[in-house]
């Protein structure tokens, strides 16, 4: 299971994306150059996952269902209104988070036209982020999977039975028996 939940409020927070942001070396990659690494889109920054975090701000004078994400020891935003708490129940039933992406600066994409020409354009994105919560589906346990191996074995010999009394009923109405 993987579900994936925006980071609000990003624009406001650009001085403390600017601590944290790393310049892309392959922002400043020419057309031909993006074209030969496979890149269609690149941005003038990048970030170095060290840590997040996800902390409820029930104090939170906007919402009392906040939860603030700190990256890399640095607040960077919310998780949107509608999902907190989608996500605090999540977190409180042990399931992990990860950041899914950080998108912040300006960004170079090729755009590829009909006719086979290629044109790299420019353009400055809102900075944008989302984690992912998910948790392997390994609910089942030894006992759960003991009545499904007994289940199993107990449908073989009633199968055999099934099949037997079918036969002898087949041979009985064509006359054999």
């Amino acid at each position: 299971m993987k579900e994936t939940f925006k980071i609000a409020g990003m624009k406001y927070r650009i001085d403390n994306l600017k601590k944290i942001a790393i310049p892309n070396e392959r922002y400043n990659l020419s057309k031909n150059d993006l074209k030969k690494l496979g890149v269609d889109l690149v941005y003038e920054y990048k970030f170095d996952i060290k840590s997040v975090e996800l902390i409820p701000e029930p104090d939170n004078p906007h919402d009392n269902n906040a939860v603030k994400v700190i990256f890399n020891g640095v607040h960077i935003g919310y998780i949107k209104r509608g999902s907190c708490s989608r996500v605090k129940n999540l977190l409180r039933d042990g399931y992990e988070f990860k950041l899914d992406y950080i998108k912040y600066g300006n960004s170079k994409e090729i755009v590829e036209y009909e006719e086979g020409e290629t044109e790299l354009q420019k353009d400055y994105d809102e900075p944008r982020a989302a984690i992912y919560i998910e948790k392997e589906d390994n609910n089942t346990t030894k006992e759960d999977t003991k009545p499904q191996k007994q289940k199993e074995k107990l449908s073989l010999p009633l199968t055999i039975a099934c099949i037997v009394a079918f036969i002898l009923a087949f041979l009985s109405i064509i006359g054999v028996i």
